[in-house]
């Protein structure tokens, strides 16, 4: 993780779970972080923790709603004004203008890693959740397809999918049916996909780990 030292993270979704978990992780690797969330408060609480840890990165927290093509721009010029760009991408919020990100971190981007983390449900498809799936699957094909387009321009910017399976966030307390599911079934908690992500970081600059899938132990 030496050669990302003062670099720039983006983290959507970062105010909680698997957000939170990457965002420090981050930190304490020295990355700085721009996390944004629509969170407010709960992006307050993170800044107030940051503050009592030793952290080698800095975070910077911002409102942002990322379906709002005006909140993505302030959030990147802040960004440009700050840092004079991203290098680590991690587009982890639960909905998202997903194109409009993507576009607009590659232009800040020299060298650089995109990390889309989606849950294995969006990937596999679950009872109750048609439609879900199906967009996320769309989300997918774009992924692979930026990926070679990339390639195609000899880019080194580097794109891992992260796909976890039942992860243990807050996001249950506002489901009994998940909330039931993760008390009959030892889920990942948030850490864990952050620890996928600094792994995927640390590969050598000549290694793109395309995807990246995650499930507890005895899963099939």
């Amino acid at each position: 993780m030496d050669r990302w030292l003062g670099k720039t993270a983006l983290v959507t979704g970062a105010a909680t779970g698997i957000g939170e978990a990457i965002t420090r992780a981050l930190l304490r690797n020295g990355v700085n972080v721009v996390a944004v969330d629509i969170q407010e408060e709960k992006l307050a609480d993170l800044h107030a923790h940051k503050s009592s840890q030793r952290n080698l990165g800095v975070l910077h927290t911002r409102h942002c709603d990322i379906s709002n093509e005006q909140d993505i721009e302030r959030v990147f010029k802040h960004i440009e004004e700050t840092y004079d760009g991203v290098d680590i991408m991690v587009n982890n919020a639960g909905v998202s203008n997903y194109n409009r990100v993507i576009d607009r971190a590659l232009m800040c981007s020299v060298l650089g890693h995109e990390i889309p983390a989606k849950p294995l449900s969006e990937i596999i498809g679950c009872n109750g959740w048609n439609l879900y799936p199906a967009c996320k699957h769309a989300t997918v094909a774009l992924t692979h397809t930026v990926r070679r387009e990339l390639a195609a321009i000899k880019s080194p910017i580097r794109i891992t999918s992260i796909s976890p399976g039942i992860v243990k966030t807050e996001i249950a307390k506002h489901s009994a049916e998940l909330q039931e599911l993760l008390d009959e079934v030892p889920a990942l908690v948030p850490n864990d996909v952050a620890d996928a992500l600094i792994y995927a970081l640390a590969t050598r600059p000549e290694v793109q780990i395309t995807e990246l899938t995650i499930q507890h132990t005895g899963e099939f």
